[in-house]
C-alpha cells in the first residue's frame, strides 16, 4: 500500500538551492515510494536529487534516529520511526472519534 501515491513527486532543485532539511525530506519521500526492498544508495541519490556522498554521510545519521534502515543487501528503506509515529497518531484519532461520538450522542439525545 503506497500512502504517498497522491503526493506530488519531490521538487527538483539543484543541490546548491536546497537546505539540509529539504534534501533529507526529498530522500525520505523517495524511500516512501520505493519497494519494501528499499533503494540502493545510487538509486536513492538519483531519486532524491542528491549526491552519492550525501547519501553515505546522511543516511547513517537518519538510521541512528530510526527514520531509515539499511537492508542486508545494502539498500535503504524507511525505518520503524514512521510506523511508531503513525500508531500514536492513529490512537489519538481513535480517541478523538470516540469523543465526537460521545458528544454527538449527548447533544442529540431526546432530539427527534
Amino acid at each position: 500500500m503506497n500512502l504517498t501515491k497522491d503526493l506530488p513527486p519531490p521538487r527538483r532543485r539543484s543541490e546548491e538551492d536546497r537546505g539540509a532539511i529539504d534534501r533529507a525530506l526529498d530522500a525520505l519521500e523517495a524511500l516512501s515510494g520505493a519497494s519494501p526492498d528499499g533503494l540502493r544508495p545510487r538509486e536513492l541519490a538519483q531519486a532524491a536529487n542528491v549526491t552519492d556522498s550525501w547519501v553515505s554521510v546522511t543516511l547513517p545519521r537518519l538510521a541512528e534516529r530510526g527514520w531509515v534502515e539499511r537492508t542486508d543487501m545494502g539498500a535503504w528503506r524507511l525505518g520503524r520511526k514512521f510506523a511508531d509515529i503513525a500508531a500514536v497518531e492513529l490512537a489519538q484519532l481513535g480517541k478523538a472519534a470516540r469523543r465526537v461520538d460521545e458528544l454527538q450522542q449527548r447533544w442529540t439525545r431526546g432530539v427527534a
